[in-house]
């Protein structure tokens, strides 16, 4: 059968507004056979590209179709931590910085992961930290203790809100690299100060996810409105309130061991 080799320059980014895409440059090649349609490129799960015909100057057409999850294993727990290293962050709320009190209950859950895996084996964990821009600081993988608590403790603080766009990040590695059940953990001490809005990018994420393994949000709301999050309630989300750094420390264990495929008890130090 003839084929026709039609090299396209794009690179697909999780952050536009309509599809949480956005087309850069990067090489790809394209085998184009009977019909001019190629598989799924991976990044966002239930999402096919019909592509146009290759003439200059045309467009891309994205068309959402349900799509099995690729790499899908039973019993495997995907968990994405996303956490908020704004300049309020800085803020002290007692004795201690804010971001202090957020290391110390990121420190205490995931020694509580630790213990779970070393019983079960079925995590898998990233991390993304974010404040005026999103870093992916540590990509979904199988749960590694200590790189995980490394890059929590040099977590810093500085800039505006950005929670759209790290919903977005999350749920890019998500697509990308998880093998099962999808969650994100967020803990933000505010509401979206730049940026697309968490509603926004939650709500692309969760109608075009339609026919893949939908993803939970939790939000840990630390020493902020609630109201602030009343919309991704709304759409789906599950958020609880932290008012102090104790309750910072419970709301974020509780809810963290209550994503787990095999729960089991703790002692909570």
């Amino acid at each position: 059968m003839p084929f026709v080799l039609v090299f396209v320059c794009f690179m697909v980014e999780l952050t536009n507004l309509e599809h949480l895409f956005l087309i850069n440059c990067q090489t790809w090649v394209i085998m184009e056979l009977s019909r001019r349609r190629f598989l799924g490129l991976g990044v966002a799960g239930g999402l096919a590209l019909t592509v146009a015909p290759m003439l200059p100057g045309c467009k891309f057409n994205y068309d959402v179709e349900p799509e099995e999850v690729r790499h899908l294993k039973d019993g495997i727990v995907s968990i994405e931590f996303v956490i908020d290293t704004s300049g309020s962050m800085g803020d002290f709320l007692g004795h201690d910085r804010k971001m202090d009190s957020a290391k110390e209950a990121l420190e205490k859950t995931l020694r509580m992961y630790k213990d779970h895996h070393a019983q079960y084996g079925n995590l898998e964990l990233g991390l993304v930290a974010f404040d005026s821009g999103v870093d992916l600081l540590v990509p979904i993988c199988e749960f590694d203790y200590s790189q995980l608590s490394e890059h929590v403790n040099d977590l810093g603080y500085g800039g505006c809100t950005s929670l759209g766009k790290a919903l977005a990040q999350a749920q890019q590695d998500l697509n990308e690299n998880a093998h099962g059940r999808r969650n994100i953990i967020l803990l933000t001490d505010g509401k979206n100060t730049c940026g697309k809005t968490p509603e926004e990018i939650y709500g692309n994420i969760q109608k075009y996810n339609f026919g893949d393994h939908q993803t939970s949000l939790y939000v840990v709301m630390f020493d902020t409105d609630p109201q602030n999050f009343e919309g991704l309630r709304r759409l789906g989300a599950k958020p609880v309130a932290a008012a102090n750094p104790e309750k910072l420390s419970e709301v974020l264990f509780d809810t963290a061991s209550g994503v787990l495929e095999k729960p089991v008890e703790y002692k909570k130090e």
